[in-house]
């Protein structure tokens, strides 16, 4: 699906009760640059920092591009000048591009032909190789396995103009986000341990609605990390939701039939919108380049936000450099 982009704009609009920069509930626009960030003095800045990747991260192949600066706005469009890299959080392309394999059976009983066809690059997701790390990573057991558990707080969503997600849709939204990256990782274990009532704040494995005992500043969403951010080996993190955002539940899967576009019409997509955070909980940072916006991890609030629903080149080869696996790449999707 084609979108049309427009300025990356920083969006203005505060949530009551809340320090941080909000969304708009209700009209979603590529206009306003979408951005789960967080307040001064927690995890999360608006745009990628300038922290250091893990110090044991796998070398990544292909040139690195320069760090984008942290500021209180997205950065505009426009490729990142190249350089020789080095720890600041860069961003990896990867060589070449992969295929697409299209099987195709004429007549019964006739032979099966495979054609190969090369996929574009950026903005393709299929094809877009670019990812950054923020610097930490999950630590590995003796099978090269990450593991990490999370619990969902259900109550507390109170959207204005629209209904609210209902306990069920943010348990089965917030699994099918988890799933989303072991599917493309399968060195990765994202355990579901059940609802709670506690409040999601900063290392306590807890996703759901920011409550009274949140961490203050939420805009759309944030995710953060104990000990720290940058890690380098986590040991608990916390995704908030903002309570007055409103956010539709509308589950699509491209395999079978139901492409993840965007839908100006609809809120902010749940599914989409977790993916991108858990997405963060891994160790990915933002890309920030206009051409990467079809990718899980660009922050642009393109209508809905639906699509990052389903990751593409970058984002799963930036989560298999911090998780190395051996399994084969999963089927890659535009949305």
């Amino acid at each position: 699906m084609t979108h049309i982009r427009s300025p990356r704009l920083p969006l203005l609009v505060a949530f009551l009760l809340f320090a941080g920069t909000g969304c708009s509930d209700d009209t979603p626009d590529r206009a306003a640059g979408w951005r789960d960030e967080a307040p001064v003095g927690a995890i999360e800045t608006t745009a990628p920092g300038v922290s250091g990747q893990s110090p044991d991260a796998p070398g990544a192949s292909g040139p690195s591009s320069a760090p984008q600066p942290v500021s209180g706005s997205l950065p505009t469009g426009g490729m990142a000048p190249k350089s020789t890299g080095g720890a600041n959080g860069a961003t990896t392309t990867a060589p070449g591009n992969p295929a697409t394999t299209t099987t195709t059976t004429t007549g019964k009983g006739s032979a099966t032909t495979t054609t190969t066809a090369p996929v574009g690059g950026c903005p393709d997701p299929r094809g877009c190789p670019s990812y950054r790390h923020i610097g930490g990573r999950w630590p590995r057991d003796a099978n090269g396995v990450a593991t990490f558990h999370y619990r969902v707080k259900t109550s507390g969503h109170a959207p204005a103009n629209r209904p609210p997600i209902t306990p069920e849709q943010l348990i089965a939204a917030t699994q099918t986000a988890a799933q989303e990256w072991m599917d493309a990782v399968p060195s990765l274990r994202i355990v579901y341990d059940g609802m709670t009532t506690v409040d999601p704040r900063e290392g306590n494995n807890v996703v759901g609605w920011a409550g009274p005992n949140s961490k203050p500043g939420v805009a759309l969403a944030n995710t953060d990390f104990s000990p720290s951010r940058e890690g380098p080996t986590y040991t608990g993190f916390s995704i908030t939701l903002a309570p007055y955002a409103a956010f539709s539940y509308r589950p699509c899967d491209p395999a079978r039939g139901t492409p993840c576009d965007d839908d100006p019409n609809q809120a902010y997509d749940l599914v989409g919108v977790l993916v991108h955070e858990f997405g963060h909980a891994l160790g990915l940072d933002h890309v920030e380049n206009e051409q990467e916006a079809e990718l899980t991890m660009d922050p642009l609030g393109q209508p809905n936000l639906r699509h990052k629903a389903t990751l593409g080149l970058g984002d799963v080869l930036g989560a298999r450099q911090l998780y190395p696996t051996s399994a084969p790449m999963p089927t890659l999707y535009r949305p």
